[in-house]
């Protein structure tokens, strides 16, 4: 039996330019249609969104509180900024900031109030207590990396950061920012190579505090076989070592929520830093 072997190739060359005709009208409509569609984007909680600090996409002309509701929970009291404020604010961005600093609006009109933002228009900083500027010198003095003048390095944050987002930055540097953020060692079980962890969950609505336990191997797949539960307020200073309330149990992590509540004040006691609060965190939770 003789085979054709001109016709084959001929249809496998036909079959291809028909899958590529059709795969590229495919990915025309696809993108028509997708073009045709708007995105309502809201908080950015990755990496723990404390500054503002915005990425394309978001709209800068937001001001009313249903659509901020409709994005995340806006915090008790909030105050949107003046339509004719956010108007000259966008002016600043695009002409003396040369839009070098792009600003989550929704998150930032949380963060500071309209005379903040005024302040900021006139003078090309954003105002400052002068404690707070104070322990921003200190931690950049504390870096051992990085040796930069305090001065310039204070002139420079000032420029970006309102005096919120300014306070959490901060801190997040300290022992009590550590924990809210990285959590601590909650010892090992036997014959397992990892810690056992305590720290915030990832839920940034409603976080809690939880304990993580790496019990074993699972034999199949080869993944640690935990198992996660969440800590009583009152059973935390029994779990973690060096804890304590300052005004009674509470949940600590409502600092780091989108959201976040400094309503829950503690301490910890940590060899070679003091049981002391952090200034900065009297300075949040209104101690």
């Amino acid at each position: 039996m003789n085979y054709n072997y001109k016709n084959t190739i001929w249809i496998i060359i036909v079959s291809i330019i028909v899958l590529l005709l059709v795969n590229g009208w495919l990915q025309k409509n696809v993108t028509a249609t997708a073009t045709k569609v708007t995105v309502k984007e809201g908080f950015e909680s990755v990496g723990y969104e404390v500054t503002g600090l915005n990425k394309p996409g978001l709209n800068p002309d937001f001001t009313s509180i249903g659509t901020l509701e409709a994005t995340f929970k806006p915090a008790p009291g909030f105050v949107p900024w003046p339509k004719d404020l956010l108007h000259r604010f966008k002016i600043y961005q695009k002409t003396v900031s040369k839009n070098v600093k792009q600003y989550n609006m929704y998150v930032l009109q949380q963060q500071a109030t309209a005379e903040e933002a005024e302040t900021l228009i006139e003078t090309g900083y954003w105002p400052w207590p002068e404690d707070l500027k104070d322990e921003y010198i200190k931690a950049v003095w504390r870096n051992p990396i990085i040796k930069v003048d305090a001065g310039s390095a204070l002139q420079s944050a000032q420029e970006m950061y309102c005096k919120n987002a300014a306070m959490r930055l901060l801190g997040w540097n300290t022992k009590e920012g550590q924990f809210l953020l990285a959590g601590v060692d909650a010892g090992r079980t036997d014959a397992m190579p990892v810690k056992n962890t305590i720290k915030c969950s990832a839920d940034l609505k409603n976080s809690v505090l939880q304990k993580t336990v790496y019990k074993s191997y699972n034999l199949f797949n080869g993944y640690k076989n935990s198992e996660t539960t969440t800590i009583k307020n009152e059973d935390i200073p029994s779990e973690v070592t060096g804890f304590s309330f300052v005004n009674g149990p509470c949940n600590p992590c409502n600092a780091i929520n989108q959201t976040p509540q400094y309503n829950c004040p503690f301490k910890l006691a940590i060899k070679d830093q003091g049981s002391d609060i952090s200034p900065v965190w009297k300075s949040l939770w209104g101690l």
